[in-house]
Formats: C-alpha cells, structure tokens, sequence
C-alpha cells in the first residue's frame, strides 16, 4: 500500500480502548505523536509472518509457528 508524503498523527491516547477487541493500546502505541513523511513510502498490506521475516534476515526459519505474525520487532 502506498503511504503519501504528508504529516499525520500517530499512537492514541492512554485512556483509548480498541472497541473491537476491548483492550487498551499497548505503551509502544502512545503517546500520540504527529509524523511527517518527507517522501512517499509503501507498507505491507498484511502481516509478515515469522518464516518470512526470517527468510528475509537470512535466518533458519522456525519450525513452530512459521506462519503466525512476526510481534515485537
């Protein structure tokens, strides 16, 4: 997906609760912070899973879980 050069706001607030799943945000999402992107600049439109991450690194690619997300990158 493509991101646009811009400024937006990024992050929530620490009394902020997802509605779908009833939680709160984690601390690496707050506080929120506004971000300016100086160029444009793609993201994945899903999430890379722990065999593709570590293909990519160049690691053995784990035998359990290989296709859940990869967390705490």
């Amino acid at each position: 997906v493509r991101v646009p050069a811009g400024t937006f706001e990024m992050g929530g607030r620490a009394d902020y609760v997802d509605a779908k799943r009833g939680e709160r945000l984690r601390r690496a999402e707050e506080p929120l912070r506004t971000v300016t992107l100086s160029r444009p600049t793609w993201v994945g439109a899903h999430p890379v899973t722990r065999g593709q991450y570590a293909r990519v690194l160049g690691l053995p690619v784990p035998t359990a879980r290989a296709d859940h997300p990869v967390a705490d990158v």
